[in-house]
């Protein structure tokens, strides 16, 4: 320790021998500045602060050689004590009472305090924090020379200023309360007495800075009623950053007061903002903010509805005219003729499509009779259709006495279909039923298996009558069920398929739906 004082007091004296012999403008002045800054540990030398600034306050080539001097001393030293040493004599010739000119000389290219903001001290053993409270203490100088600047310029009172103006300037005074929590020591550099001797004078501006943004956000309060939206949100938001700040400098005010830096008097006129008035402000910001975003009046709307043209489809109403009766004696124009077609997708689907599709599949003298009952003549009944039994198949019965298919020939069949095509749908559906007869037969269901094809019919017809005494098992009963679902499924998608693209496409897709069908009608169902 001893080492470092002596070799510290063998460096001013090294300075203060060099500026009384080199220095041109004022021996004197850069005399004042290494003894105001010397390497002692111990806050400056009143006396020698006090001449720097009467030398400096009313001659411009002292406040230019004192800037000089000043970043010279700044860019040579390592040792946080001078530097800080330095930092507190610029912010005293920063003060009202200095030269206004030295703030400019501070700022010109390149700047003083660019330099410090990489300050390292490699003297002590805490070095981290003192550095670190160097390059704070910079950045807060650096950021209130050109405050000051900016603010010369403009003097006037808050209250002659207008709103952006005094947004801009509470922005710039939130900056400086930045600034000053930013300087709050922390580690080794609390127990410092340089560091805590130049604390004094960034507490005391503090306060002078917090009043300021008081008189600031008075003005604009009284103005925040009669503001449009975006500035309400802006003023909004400088209440809620004055607000965070002074709650963190109530904080460091209290660290002050305990570690000694400034008396109670020094900090009072500091009061937080009442979180009433901040909600207040905050439900009144929402407010404008939905008053602004609502819809414009109903009038301009309808306006811009009755602009829009008219849609193409639309047609204007006209009431239906009441027509002249017809005379009696005007002939009724005959209707066009068309060639029968297995499905005549002219025709719209009524209420009973599978009733239409069974007259359309068996269309011939039959459809003349607009639905009545034909019964079957007897001598109509051909040798085919007698089986080995000596019984009417009454299915093949059905199909040659409506239709006529045995006096036709393939060409004349609507829908692509000829008798070889037919046949082999009616063999399809006889197949479909013994395979379905077998499996019933194989899982034990005496209901499900139906009697053959051509066999003996019972008292009514019904070939299944002999099964009807027998009731089947309920895990039958639940597939009869699934199985009837799943055909009722199917023709249901083969009807919805025929509304919408026809039945010819139902053919050309593959004969699917149709096959389904007609082994509906020969038993599938039951």
């Amino acid at each position: 320790m001893s080492i470092r004082k002596a070799l510290g007091a063998m460096k001013d004296q090294t300075s203060i021998s060099l500026a009384k012999v080199s220095s041109t403008v004022a021996p004197e002045l850069d005399v004042a500045i290494v003894r105001a800054t010397s390497h002692d540990d111990a806050p400056p030398d009143e006396r020698h602060v006090a001449t720097v600034v009467s030398l400096t306050a009313h001659s411009r080539p002292y406040t230019a050689a004192a800037a000089a001097s000043l970043s010279r001393r700044l860019s040579r030293t390592r040792d946080y004590v001078v530097a800080v040493k330095c930092l507190s004599l610029i912010q005293r010739l920063l003060s009202p009472d200095a030269d206004p000119h030295f703030r400019h000389d501070l700022l010109k290219p390149p700047p003083m305090l660019a330099a410090v903001f990489q300050f390292r001290d490699e003297a002590h053993s805490a070095s981290w924090d003192h550095s670190s409270f160097v390059r704070a203490f910079a950045a807060y100088l650096d950021a209130r020379a050109r405050f000051l600047v900016v603010s010369s310029s403009s003097s006037p009172a808050p209250a002659a200023v207008d709103t952006e103006a005094l947004l801009g300037r509470v922005a710039r005074l939130h900056e400086l309360l930045d600034g000053v929590l930013a300087c709050r020591p922390s580690g080794g550099a609390r127990r410092s007495r340089v560091v805590l001797a130049a604390l004094h004078g960034v507490v005391v501006e503090s306060v002078r800075i917090c009043g300021d943004v008081g008189a600031v956000l008075g003005v604009l309060l009284d103005r925040f009623f009669e503001m449009g939206y975006p500035d309400c949100g802006k003023v909004f938001d400088a209440h809620v950053d004055a607000a965070r700040q002074i709650d963190g400098l109530l904080g460091f005010y209290a660290w002050c007061d305990d570690a000694g830096v400034a008396r109670a008097a020094d900090l009072a006129g500091v009061n937080r903002i009442d979180d009433k008035l901040l909600r207040t402000l905050e439900q009144f910001v929402q407010e404008r903010g939905r008053a602004s975003q609502s819809s414009p009046p109903r009038v301009k709307i309808d306006e811009e509805i009755k602009a829009l043209p008219a849609p193409e489809h639309h047609a204007a109403y006209s009431p239906p005219e009441k027509s002249a009766p017809a005379a009696k004696n005007t002939p009724e124009k005959p209707s066009p003729s068309f060639s029968h077609d297995l499905v005549d997708l002219r025709e719209p689907v009524g209420e009973n499509p599978e009733k239409k599709l069974a007259l359309a599949l068996f269309s011939g003298e039959a459809a003349a009779n607009d639905g009545e009952w034909v019964t079957f003549p007897e001598d109509d009944v051909t040798d085919a259709t007698v089986t080995s039994a000596g019984k009417e198949d009454w299915e093949v019965a059905l199909v040659e006495t409506a239709s006529k298919l045995s006096r036709q020939t393939a060409p004349s069949m609507g829908g692509g279909l000829d008798t070889l095509l037919l046949n082999g749908m009616y063999d399809h559906a006889v197949s479909s039923a013994a395979a379905v007869r077998q499996t019933a037969a194989a899982s034990g269901s005496a209901s499900s298996v139906a009697a053959p094809r051509h066999g003996v019919l019972g008292p009514d017809g019904d070939p299944f009558a002999a099964s009807l005494g027998v009731a089947p098992p309920a895990y039958v009963q639940m597939a009869e069920m699934e199985r009837k679902q799943q055909l009722l499924l199917q023709e249901q998608h083969m009807w919805a398929s025929y509304r919408h693209g026809g039945m010819q496409g139902q053919l050309a897709a593959g004969g699917m739906p149709v096959t389904m069908t007609m082994a509906s009608y020969s038993g599938g169902y039951y």
